[in-house]
């Protein structure tokens, strides 16, 4: 007999791009989307947690993982347009969503677009960023390059000496999950640093004002990494028509891996309660 917790994998199409998916667990459908240059299996012992009350489905964004990488469409609308077909493809007319850095941007798309799509969502420190006025598309081009110079340095690296790396600077971090982010790095695409590649800017002012479900910021310490602070996140909750935000002691921009059982604290108090 099939085990319904075992984690499983299958592939899904929008528009011709095959995206893939990791799914575990039974219950109400739960999508978790990645950070940028992750993959769905970085979710580790959260996903694992999460799957023994809900359906998590952690998608490999187009790029990333196993899913393809086109020569085009990596905006926050193409992801969450993708996020959208997954929950479409498997018969869910709605559910939670929680997002981490771009991915928790691409779940605030997901609900403020499709606001039907999203019960409830959570936020794990979101790249809340704005483009440059004066910016041309030239040189958001060489920026965007630039910023996945680290990247490159370290897909010089083997598997061992990536896993090696995490441990030594990410010593809370699972060995599974070390696994994973090593595994993560060697799969991401050239395409989202070459022309048509991943786009990190928005109007995200206008899309908060535009989420109606129950929504959740979590967020860490700004010296360790954090992309949120108090400031910030006191004027994403002012935005937001339910919102409400959880700061974790302790933890960088990977709230998840870096605190995790703070983080799946305040998660849970959040799912149960709101």
């Amino acid at each position: 007999m099939l085990n319904e917790l075992a984690p499983a994998e299958f592939d899904f199409t929008r528009d011709g791009v095959k995206l893939h998916c990791h799914v575990q667990g039974q219950g109400a459908p739960l999508l978790l989307l990645h950070g940028i240059t992750d993959s769905g299996l970085c979710w580790g012992r959260t996903a694992d947690a999460l799957a023994q009350r809900y359906l998590v489905y952690a998608l490999d964004l187009r790029g990333h993982g196993a899913s393809d990488a086109p020569p085009s469409g990596y905006t926050y609308a193409d992801n969450a347009a993708d996020a959208l077909a997954l929950l479409r493809a498997r018969g869910h007319a709605n559910a939670i969503v929680l997002g981490h850095s771009f991915g928790a941007r691409v779940g605030m798309t997901l609900a403020a677009q499709f606001p039907e799509a999203v019960t409830k969502l959570i936020l794990e420190d979101p790249p809340l960023f704005d483009a440059p006025a004066a910016a041309s598309p030239q040189a958001l081009a060489r920026e965007r390059f630039a910023w996945f110079d680290w990247l490159r340095a370290l897909r010089k690296m083997s598997r061992t000496e990536l896993c090696a790396q995490c441990q030594a600077e990410s010593p809370r971090w699972s060995d599974v999950e070390c696994a994973a982010w090593a595994e993560s790095k060697a799969q991401v695409s050239p395409r989202l640093w070459e022309s048509g590649g991943i786009d990190m800017t928005g109007a995200w002012r206008v899309e908060l004002e535009k989420i109606i479900c129950p929504t959740l910021l979590v967020y860490g310490d700004a010296e360790r990494g954090s992309l949120i602070n108090l400031t910030l996140a006191e004027q994403v909750v002012a935005r937001l028509a339910r919102g409400q935000a959880a700061h974790v002691a302790n933890a960088g921009h990977s709230i998840h891996r870096d605190e995790y059982a703070a983080f799946m604290a305040e998660v849970n108090a959040f799912l149960q309660t709101t």
